[in-house]
């Protein structure tokens, strides 16, 4: 039986330091992508979260609920007082709304798993807002798209 020689045993190191580096990348590969998918989930919780609070607010306060129910039926029929609530109340799921997008954009949440809250976020505004209202009430956001989402919706 011949011998291994020590340039022999340094070619088996070298192919066992090569498998240990693949198989540690690929350890990081799979950890990332399982830190992404959790991140992407607790972005989305958040948005849920913010959602059931105000609808929690809305269930707890009987004035403030009356006012929703008028302004979706018959906003022409609010008090002023009456319409700064609305506009409060519309304002924060719209708040909802754009951090969504801005949590997309940043890379936060994945567009797969925003796209059902994208949906009812679209459908919530086209019962909840009227263009008369989105008119006086858009100053209040900055970003662009976000403007042309809410007027995208609005528009049909």
């Amino acid at each position: 039986m011949k011998k291994i020689t020590l340039s022999q045993w340094a070619q088996v190191a070298e192919i066992g330091g090569t498998l240990a580096v693949v198989i540690s990348l690929l350890t990081v590969v799979w950890s990332i992508n399982q830190n992404t998918a959790a991140m992407s989930a607790r972005g989305v919780d958040d948005i849920y979260d913010g959602w059931r609070q105000v609808q929690m607010v809305l269930a707890s306060n009987s004035d403030l609920h009356e006012i929703v129910y008028r302004a979706r039926n018959s906003p022409e029929q609010l008090s002023a007082f009456e319409l700064d609530k609305y506009e409060i109340y519309v304002g924060m799921n719209l708040d909802l709304w754009d951090r969504l997008h801005q949590r997309v954009q940043d890379g936060l949440i994945d567009k797969e798993t925003a796209e059902p809250w994208d949906q009812f976020f679209r459908e919530w505004t086209s019962r909840y807002v009227t263009r008369q209202q989105w008119e006086q009430w858009k100053w209040g956001w900055t970003s662009d798209e976000f403007l042309a989402r809410v007027e995208a919706v609005l528009d049909h």
